[in-house]
């Protein structure tokens, strides 16, 4: 694992971009000094979702976890982008969090058919919106998507999720 101290001597970040370059040139003269380093690396999950790996010593590390390390001298097991663009690495935009929190930040998967995160349409004859929270599961039926969304906002609110949560897929109403 790369130590603090070796990655400013390798790089140079700038904490309000949140991009990294070079600070000098390669030996065999292939990368430059100010040559940003780092590639966008697509999930195979989900290729929406992007993230900005950077490989150091024949290992690779993800652009959020250099930044801390760069400006904190360690790298958090959990770090939430607040704006939820896991290709913003500016330190303004990280936070050192916990598994749960982070989950608090997550967005939405498209194949979702109510539309909104923690709402589901049940497959039995009912056809209600189903209404989840975290790991307690189901907790509420409504008829209308309405009141299952008015529903599961409450339960947002009341359980400090984040203002970003779902934000991909939530439509408005």
């Amino acid at each position: 694992m790369i130590t603090q101290e070796e990655l400013i001597e390798f790089a140079n970040y700038n904490k309000h971009t949140g991009v990294f370059t070079r600070k000098h040139d390669s030996s065999n003269g292939r990368w430059k000094s100010g040559t940003r380093i780092g590639t966008v690396q697509y999930s195979k999950k989900d290729s929406d979702y992007r993230r900005i790996l950077i490989r150091l010593n024949g290992k690779s590390y993800y652009g959020h976890q250099l930044a801390f390390l760069y400006l904190h001298g360690y790298i958090p097991s959990e770090i939430a982008h607040f704006d939820g663009n896991p290709l913003n690495n500016s330190i303004e935009n990280l936070s050192d969090v916990s598994h749960s929190s982070n989950m608090k930040n997550i967005k939405g998967n498209r194949n979702n058919k109510s539309g909104f995160l923690g709402i589901r349409i049940a497959n039995d004859r009912s056809k209600k919106y189903r209404v989840s929270i975290g790991k307690s599961g189901f907790i509420k039926s409504f008829y209308t998507r309405e009141e299952a969304v008015a529903y599961r906002n409450k339960l947002e609110k009341e359980n400090n999720y984040h203002e970003n949560h779902g934000i991909q897929l939530n439509k408005e109403l």
